[in-house]
């Protein structure tokens, strides 16, 4: 999973290792929300915690700024296994600098949501 304070972890690693020229597979797991302290969204999310929407951070377009080619930017459904492997090889066998990102809704806040539905 990835929480707002962990996420920006991540992309200060993309960031030096674009300014230091680095070959490294950068991989960031988004699950949408901040589990961590209650599961609300954050400013990756693209929605505000009021359940409004709000402009969400474009991976792509964050790899692009960094000088990542399009080729060497990979995001994949986090519950497709076959889909994340392949993408894993294929961008370690380019030896560029590349991004990955797993994309999946948390499991908990499926679970939440639909104890919730079932409720309501």
């Amino acid at each position: 999973r990835i929480d707002h304070q962990e996420a920006s972890l991540v992309i200060t690693g993309l960031l030096n290792a674009a300014y230091n020229k680095r070959h490294s597979l950068i991989i960031l797991l988004d699950n949408g929300t901040t589990a961590m302290t209650g599961m609300q969204p954050n400013p990756l999310s693209g929605e505000l915690i009021t359940g409004e929407s709000a402009p969400a951070l474009d991976y792509e377009k964050l790899g692009q700024a960094v000088g990542i080619a399009d080729s060497n930017i990979r995001i994949v459904n986090a519950f497709k296994k076959e889909d994340v492997e392949e993408a894993i090889n294929f961008l370690l066998d380019t030896k560029k600098l590349s991004l990955m990102i797993i994309k999946g809704p948390c499991i908990i806040d499926i679970r939440k949501k639909k104890k919730k539905a079932q409720k309501g």
